[in-house]
Parts: structure tokens; C-alpha cells; sequence
């Protein structure tokens, strides 16, 4: 029994003693040892089991082993809590709450709870914008579905792509969903529009576009990858004696970029 630890090792010798007691044929004892051993000694049960129909006994010994294992060594560990009954009844209370929106702050790793018409305003605030944003008269996913899958035919069938490529049709599109995290760093907490396109019918093909140009972008002299590469690039740098100094600042998301103030210091 090496390898069991002191409780495992009870439990296999109680049921050992337990199916030993009855008068069985030989077979049958080996039967049991073997597949108790295996349920309790693996930390992964393993597929074998003896195939049913060689005896009548056997098969309702297998059974019996079965419940009595399942009644012993429970599957399902109940999960460590680090909050009290009242907090989970709490926030479960708050998740069921229709009148209040919960999404992570924008930075800070907060969580915010938001009222459900304060987001319904921001919200409608940001998509009025008719400089960021157009509204349609109907739900263009098919349409894109049906020009996508017509560019990766033609594309496969001018040799311009490999016979592959075609699995980059998304067999379920979706219309993608808008939503926005609080900033709540900025006054009157504003929100970021996000665009969540993990299942509108372009997200393979631009994944795959991605993984073309990633290698390339960044070998081009003004690639720029976040704010520590950044930082590397200008430590060494010495400004001229009459530097112009350009100062830019994004006031709202990526859609309003064209019309970010640019200021001359």
C-alpha cells in the first residue's frame, strides 16, 4: 500500500475487509483489490474497469464499490470562503440588482457599481457623436458574413491564400457589443467606449492580418511598442537648443482622434 496516505489507506482496508467477508470465488477477490487499488491509489481514475456480463456477482460488487466510494471520497471540494454569508448574499443581491450596472474601472483595478441610467446616459452621450459614430437601419452581420466568405474563396482561389485559410470564416458570427468602463480618475467619471468584436464575422481574418504585420511594424524606425520602450528609446537622447515641444492629448477615445487638441509649448 505504499503510496496511500494514512486515511486513503483505512478506507481501501475497510472495503477490502468488507467484500472478503462474503463467500466469493477467487477471481472475484482479485477483481475487487485491483479496482479498489486503482479508484483510491491514482490521482487519476483510470478508464479500466472489468467488462460487465462475466458474472452476475461481479457486476454488483462493481456497483456496490461505486457508491460506496462515491458516499466516501466525496468529488466536489467546497470552495474556501473569504467573505461572510451576509457579504455573498450581499453582492449576490448587487449582481441581481437591475437598476445598477458593475464593470472594473478603466485603470486602477477597481470595481465600480454604476446606476443603470447614469451609464444609459453616458452611453447615449458617446454614440450621438455623429463624428465617431453612424447608426444603421439594420444589423449588417450577414452581409459582412456572406463578403467575407466570398474574399477568402476568390483570395484561395487566385493561390493568394492557402487552402486553409477558409477556416477563418467564423462558423457563428455575432454583431459585436458595445459597452464602457468608468474612469473613475476623471471628473464626472466618463466612460471608455469598448467594442467587444470576438465574435463579429471579421475577427479571424484580422487576427490573421495581425499576425502578418506584428513582425513587420516592428521593425520600422518610428515603432513604438508601449510606455517603457518608450522611455528605453528617449534615455539616451539630447534635445537641440531650441527644442518644439508638442504636447498631445487624446481628450476622449481612439474615434475621436482626428479631432484631439494638438498644443505647441
Amino acid at each position: 500500500m505504499k503510496g496511500l496516505n494514512p486515511k486513503r489507506r483505512g478506507i481501501f482496508h475497510k472495503l477490502l475487509a468488507l467484500f472478503t467477508t462474503s463467500f466469493l470465488p477467487t477471481y472475484i477477490y482479485i477483481y475487487i483489490y485491483i479496482y479498489i487499488y486503482i479508484y483510491i491509489y491514482k490521482s487519476k481514475r483510470s478508464p479500466w474497469t472489468p467488462k460487465p456480463g462475466k458474472s452476475k456477482v461481479l457486476d454488483g460488487v462493481i456497483e456496490s464499490i461505486n457508491a460506496d466510494l462515491e458516499r466516501l471520497l466525496p468529488s466536489k471540494v467546497t470552495p474556501f470562503r473569504n467573505i461572510s454569508l451576509d457579504e455573498q448574499k450581499a453582492l449576490l443581491s448587487l449582481k441581481k440588482n437591475k437598476n445598477l450596472i458593475i464593470k472594473p474601472a478603466d485603470k486602477g483595478g477597481a470595481t465600480v457599481v454604476w446606476r443603470r441610467d447614469l451609464y444609459v446616459s453616458e452611453a447615449e452621450k458617446q454614440l450621438s457623436d455623429q463624428t465617431a459614430y453612424t447608426e444603421l437601419p439594420m444589423d449588417p452581420t450577414s452581409e459582412i458574413q456572406t463578403l467575407v466568405k466570398k474574399t477568402l474563396a476568390t483570395l484561395v482561389s487566385q493561390k493568394h491564400l492557402p487552402e486553409s485559410a477558409k477556416a477563418l470564416l467564423h462558423p457563428c458570427p455575432q454583431i459585436s457589443n458595445f459597452y464602457l468602463l468608468p474612469k473613475i480618475h476623471k471628473a464626472n467619471n466618463p466612460g471608455r467606449p469598448i467594442v467587444s468584436s470576438h465574435s463579429c464575422p471579421t475577427v479571424l481574418i484580422s487576427q490573421y492580418v495581425d499576425s502578418v504585420l506584428s513582425p513587420l511594424v516592428s521593425t520600422l524606425p518610428s515603432f513604438i511598442q508601449d510606455t517603457p520602450h518608450f522611455l528605453r528609446l528617449i534615455k539616451n537622447f539630447e534635445f537641440p537648443e531650441n527644442p518644439v515641444n508638442v504636447l498631445y492629448s487624446p481628450w476622449m477615445s481612439a474615434a475621436s482622434i482626428l479631432q484631439s487638441p494638438i498644443t505647441l509649448l
